[in-house]
């Protein structure tokens, strides 16, 4: 991750916005890299995470086994990220980007 949520604090307080509802959305910055790009030495491939997997492992564990949100609540937010996932996949297609997998 670059850069990396650095305080307790800062992540205190994203668990929270979603928590009460100021942060409406939950996903990953999926910034989709072609194939040209990866297949590079490790040192000079661009940075990224499985996001998903990542995503959705930290929502149940952060947000839904704590209680901080009920399993509709914790849906409802990656739904909302489908969303904008898929509405930045048609930006990137008209734009004649290489693409990503949304979700």
């Amino acid at each position: 991750m670059n850069p990396p949520l650095r305080t307790a604090r800062d992540r205190e307080a994203i668990l929270e916005g979603l928590a009460d509802g100021t942060i409406e959305v939950l996903c990953s910055d999926h910034a989709p890299h072609c194939d040209y790009e990866k297949e590079v030495e490790f040192d000079y491939a661009p940075f990224g995470i499985t996001g998903l997997e990542t995503e959705l492992a930290l929502s149940l564990m952060q947000l839904y086994h704590t209680r901080r949100l009920g399993w509709r609540s914790n849906r409802k937010i990656h739904r909302r990220s489908r969303a904008a996932a898929a509405a930045a996949e048609r930006h990137i297609e008209r734009r004649g980007g290489c693409g990503c997998d949304s979700l």
